[in-house]
């Protein structure tokens, strides 16, 4: 009766011990000879209290008839004191039908139950399945790091202030950055579900336009994002020729009066990391006058949308809105400004 036993935990994990055992011997003396030779009954317990009754499984032998099993249910509800469910595995399936018909209570492997006394009637117990697998995910849908990026273009003014999908897959394939036609087009729709972009057409024609930068910033301030970025300390930095991004308080520095406080802080991409570091042995000394160099490794290139090499204000401004820093804090007011936005306190 594993298959039963399984289907019922599954509605009375709390209530039901998880073991059947045989009927006591004497609990129906009482019965005839005849009821007792068609039928084995095991007893399931109650959680805590494993001599009390549960529920009791009846499993009736395979040549028995409908009507000696309507009769033998009958005589066992009125002398057992806890509901009774006739196992139905391996009876005829004719048979089921009917004892819904004639209201005797059943359960069929682990797939169906019919107790109007306990006010059940399931034919898919699996839905009722716990999920034990371990999952992580967030509550809250969270604006992913594309979509920030995409609407950080557009408050910055680097994207026009209305556009098409193939206009702006072009400007972006004009900054060195690859980016196809339909991750570009989930982050639109993503931004127009958000309401952070307005929209009008559809399909290939469809526009797109930026909102009132204002209201925009107050929901976006609003929303869960996604983690964008993850900082590690290193040693060195690459000199393969190629312009380093910055980020952290070092862009800040450049976008403010913040004054920099000596540890160099480069935003790239994930690509660019393991090209540059994972694997590598050999170490390349730091830029004079930094003690160490703070790598952040981005899920989007920070290159996009970026000022002169620095980490574009917007996003500049999500990885530093909560740092403990009143310096900082001041900076990033600074910094707002040209766009007409304020660090609005949450």
């Amino acid at each position: 009766m594993k298959q039963n036993i399984d289907g019922l935990r599954r509605l009375y994990s709390q209530q039901m011990e998880g073991l059947a055992q045989p009927l006591p011997q004497g609990t129906l003396n009482s019965l005839p000879v005849w009821v007792k030779s068609a039928v084995r009954i095991s007893v399931l317990g109650r959680m805590g209290e494993p001599k009390e009754p549960f529920l009791y499984l009846v499993q009736p032998e395979p040549e028995v008839l409908f009507e000696h099993l309507m009769r033998i249910y009958r005589h066992l509800v009125e002398r057992l004191n806890a509901p009774v469910l006739i196992v139905a595995d391996h009876l005829l399936p004719k048979y089921r039908p009917l004892l819904v018909k004639f209201n005797i209570a059943f359960i069929y492997k682990n797939e169906s139950i019919y107790a109007p006394e306990l006010g059940l009637k399931f034919n898919r117990l699996k839905r009722f399945q716990e999920d034990r697998t371990i999952r992580a995910e967030n509550k809250k849908k969270a604006l992913t790091p594309f979509a920030l990026k995409l609407i950080a273009g557009v408050l910055t003014n680097q994207i026009s202030p209305e556009f098409t999908l193939k206009g702006l897959h072009e400007t972006i394939q004009r900054e060195g950055v690859e980016v196809s036609s339909s991750k570009l087009s989930l982050g639109l729709k993503e931004l127009v579900a958000y309401g952070l972009l307005l929209s009008e057409g559809g399909g290939p024609t469809r526009r797109f336009a930026k909102a009132d930068a204002k209201k925009t910033w107050e929901k976006i301030l609003m929303l869960q994002l996604a983690s964008f970025f993850r900082e590690v300390e290193i040693n060195f930095v690459p000199t393969n020729g190629k312009v380093l991004c910055l980020a952290g308080e070092t862009a800040l520095a450049q976008y403010s009066n913040l004054a920099e406080d000596g540890v160099k802080t480069i935003a790239m991409s994930v690509k660019e990391f393991r090209k540059n570091y994972e694997g590598k042995k050999s170490q390349i000394p730091i830029d004079k006058g930094y003690a160490s160099s703070i790598i952040q490794i981005w899920k989007e290139p920070p290159h996009l949308f970026a000022f002169n090499n620095t980490i574009n204000p917007i996003e500049l401004f999500f990885s530093l809105k909560n740092h403990p820093d009143e310096r900082v804090k001041m900076a990033l007011d600074e910094m707002l400004i040209p766009y007409g936005l304020v660090k609005k306190e949450i």
